[in-house]
C-alpha cells in the first residue's frame, strides 16, 4: 500500500488495532517517492496536496500516454492543477457545496472542481465522494455551471474508458 508516512498507523487506529503488527501482515507499506515510479505498465505520480493531514493527488499514465488523475482529498492548490493538468478523465472529489461556511483546504466544490477541470484541459471529469448528506446532483449542477465538458456522477460498478 502506497501512502505517506503514518499511512500504517493510520489504518491500525481506522480499525482499532494495536499499530504493531497493525496490518503489516496484509499489506507492504511504501512511501511515495518523490519522482514518479512504475506499477506495472503504468506511471504513477503523486502530488502533494493542501489538507490537514498528509495527502496527494495521483496522476497515473499508461503506456500510450493516456491519464488518469485522482484529485484526492484536498482544497484548490498547485500541486492538484499539476496532477490533472491536460488529463484524459479526471476523478474528483467534490465533498462541499459552494455558498456553505466550507473549512479551508478540506475538500473541494463542485464550482472549484469545474473550473479546475477548464482550466486544465481535462477530456471527461467526473465527481465523486459526494457525501450522503449532500445532494449529488447539487455537486453535479455546480461543475455544470463552469465544465461543459463530458460530466457523470460516479456509480459503484461504473467503467470509464480512456
Amino acid at each position: 500500500m502506497w501512502g505517506p508516512p503514518g499511512t500504517d498507523a493510520r489504518l491500525a487506529g481506522a480499525y482499532d488495532l494495536a499499530p504493531e503488527p497493525g496490518m503489516h501482515e496484509e499489506f507492504e507499506f511504501r512511501l511515495y517517492p518523490e519522482h514518479a515510479f512504475r506499477f506495472g505498465p503504468f506511471t504513477v505520480e503523486a502530488f502533494d496536496v493542501v489538507h490537514p493531514v498528509p495527502a496527494y493527488s495521483l496522476r497515473v499514465t499508461d503506456p500510450a500516454g493516456r491519464v488518469l488523475a485522482y484529485s484526492g482529498d484536498c482544497g484548490p492548490c498547485e500541486g492538484l492543477e499539476r496532477a490533472v493538468a491536460g488529463a484524459d478523465l479526471m476523478l474528483a472529489e467534490a465533498a462541499f457545496c459552494d455558498g456553505d461556511d466550507n473549512p479551508e483546504d478540506l475538500h473541494l466544490t463542485g464550482v472549484e472542481v469545474g473550473d479546475l477541470a477548464t482550466r486544465a484541459g481535462v477530456g471527461r471529469l467526473v465527481l465523486t465522494h459526494i457525501p450522503p448528506w449532500h445532494e449529488k446532483q447539487r455537486a453535479y449542477d455546480e461543475a455544470r455551471t463552469r465544465w461543459d465538458g463530458q460530466l457523470d456522477l460516479a456509480e459503484v460498478g461504473a467503467v470509464y474508458e480512456i
